[in-house]
């Protein structure tokens, strides 16, 4: 994931996406919805742009009917009473609250103003239970990781926590940790092609830095996890992070021994001690010694080893992430943003 957008970047951007062709971004509007069936309330909804030109934004008054302004007419809009503020995260509703409505029961929706509320895809929501800590429990401390498409907030309100701790339970979660994924993604760039050729020198090579690459961030991980943990639930999670990436830097140290000079050793060490079955042991070690002898198709036997380790060597999940989540009070925002 890319890391480290600047929130400035989050401010500026509906200003610049409207202009610049995101029709899936939105400003939220204060308005009075009339209905058919007679009901009138004020709230919010988000107007996204692929609705309004960005004259038509500009020129909007109160008292304008927006079914008249919107085109294409949507076919429901999103309707909530009320929003929260956070000045560490930003404009959030809650979930719960949120109702879509056909545009078919919606007799007018009577523009107010404009909110300082922008995003895309949906209004950034919390469950309600999240919601009532937030506003009842104090903000300690926020780390932003910025996706794709997406912007993560985690949220500390736990004093327990130290920031040290927090910071580290944020840098090893899944959200952050790609050292295995670069590995595999490299492994599936070995072009079938390139290895029709026999050329496989430069994909061997990238192979081999990518390793060495997810070898130093392992190395950092294991001494910045090697430590007493003040909560029990994160030193649990992290614990168990640190015991994979221990069995991780002797999977790809074996890896790029056998890549560097064809030395099987620490891969039939790794090999025995960790698969159980005799049967599997004999077919890999059986495949590894044909490949040593025959003196190519490394990138293949490469590649069914890293298929046979890679769930025995996968962290902790999203649910045990969730979980520690939960008991240690983090609450977890993800905002869309483009």
């Amino acid at each position: 994931m890319l890391k480290k957008l600047a929130y400035l970047l989050f401010i500026i951007a509906p200003v610049v996406q409207v202009y610049g062709g995101c029709p899936h971004c939105f400003r939220v509007a204060r308005v009075k919805l009339i209905e058919k069936n007679g009901d009138e309330r004020t709230g919010y909804i988000p107007v996204y742009y692929e609705n309004i030109s960005p004259e038509n934004e500009r020129r909007l008054s109160t008292g304008d009917d927006l079914k008249k302004v919107l085109s294409p007419l949507p076919a429901a809009v999103y309707f909530v009473e009320k929003y929260f503020s956070f000045k560490e995260i930003g404009n959030v509703v809650i979930k719960e609250d949120v109702e879509k409505i056909s545009m078919e029961d919606i007799e007018k929706i009577i523009f107010i103003r404009w909110e300082k509320f922008w995003g895309a895809i949906h209004m950034p929501y919390l469950p309600r239970e999240e919601m009532m800590k937030l506003r009842r429990k104090k903000i300690l401390h926020v780390e932003k990781v910025s996706g794709q498409t997406v912007d993560y907030y985690l949220i500390n309100l736990n004093p327990e926590i130290p920031e040290e701790e927090f910071k580290l339970f944020v840098k090893y979660s899944p959200i952050e940790i790609q050292d295995f994924l670069r590995v595999v993604y490299h492994l599936t760039r070995l072009s079938p092609r390139r290895r029709a050729r026999k050329d496989t020198t430069i994909d061997m090579e990238r192979l081999k830095g990518t390793i060495q690459k997810a070898l130093s961030y392992i190395d950092e991980g294991i001494k910045e996890l090697s430590i007493p943990w003040k909560n029990k639930y994160i030193g649990e999670y992290l614990d168990s992070i640190r015991h994979t990436f221990q069995k991780r830097r002797e999977f790809y140290s074996a890896l790029l021994s056998y890549i560097e000079s064809k030395n099987t050793e620490p891969l039939e060490t790794f090999i025995n001690k960790e698969i159980k079955s005799d049967t599997i042991k004999k077919d890999i070690m059986r495949e590894i010694n044909e490949t040593k002898e025959k003196g190519t198709g490394e990138v293949k036997i490469i590649r069914k080893i890293m298929q046979i380790f890679y769930k025995r060597l996968s962290l902790p999940d999203d649910s045990v992430f969730q979980k520690t989540m939960k008991e240690s009070e983090i609450i977890l925002l993800i905002r869309p943003w483009d």
